[in-house]
């Protein structure tokens, strides 16, 4: 409660005056940290309950019956003057057990190594930007690493985390908008899970990538 007294004083101080204290004593420091920890753990929890949702649609407790899957199926773009797409020559639906499989393995799976791949930068990322400026012990996972030799321990680790907030943007946009074009009542639950947690983790991963520069960590 004194940070946040503190806080609302400073907020209606004079520019001169505000800018006139030292930065240990500016309460907006103090409170960066607890928000930007609460906001990522926020953004954790979503990424979770989105894949548990996602893993009970595919693997259901009762067989044949799948939460948050419609009977009614995603119908596919009729052509003007085909008639209707029931009739469609070379229209076809996927099952329900279709779509999950393709879900598992061509959407699920890989994204899921991708992650495991990275995640120790994201880790390391959040730790770094959590004691920033001191510097971080998790710096040595790019270590010896040609990129920290060039450019110093915290860019090379923002570098890595920019590139895997690319790449799970691009999978949300090219994997996840895939499940909307098979026809399906899981498609639509399925594709909001996993863009979720996708452009979660794109946010993750971006922000311990530009957190720790803006902070000024400092490399030894």
């Amino acid at each position: 409660m004194e940070i946040i007294s503190d806080a609302l004083r400073q907020a209606f101080m004079p520019k001169r005056e505000y800018e006139s204290l030292r930065e240990e004593d500016k309460a907006w420091g103090k409170l960066q940290k607890p928000l930007i920890m609460a906001v990522m753990a926020f953004i954790w929890l979503v990424i979770v309950v989105c894949t548990i949702i996602s893993l009970n649609i595919v693997f259901p407790a009762k067989v044949g019956k799948r939460q948050f899957c419609s009977d009614q199926r995603l119908l596919p773009l009729q052509i003007k003057g085909e008639g209707d797409s029931d009739h469609f020559p070379g229209a076809f639906y996927l099952t329900d057990q279709e779509i999950v499989d393709y879900y598992w393995m061509v959407v699920f799976i890989p994204s899921t190594i991708i992650f495991l791949a990275s995640v120790v930068y994201l880790v390391a990322g959040i730790c770094v930007a959590y004691s920033a400026p001191t510097r971080h012990g998790c710096l040595k996972v790019v270590e010896n690493n040609y990129c920290a030799s060039r450019r110093g321990g915290v860019r090379c680790l923002s570098i890595l985390n920019v590139v895997f907030a690319i790449i799970f943007g691009l999978l949300a946009l090219f994997l996840g908008s895939s499940l909307l074009t098979l026809g399906s009542g899981c498609s639509l639950p399925l594709f909001w899970c996993y863009e979720i947690a996708s452009w979660g983790l794109v946010i993750l991963y971006g922000g311990t990538a530009f957190l720790p520069e803006k902070k000024g960590s400092c490399d030894s």
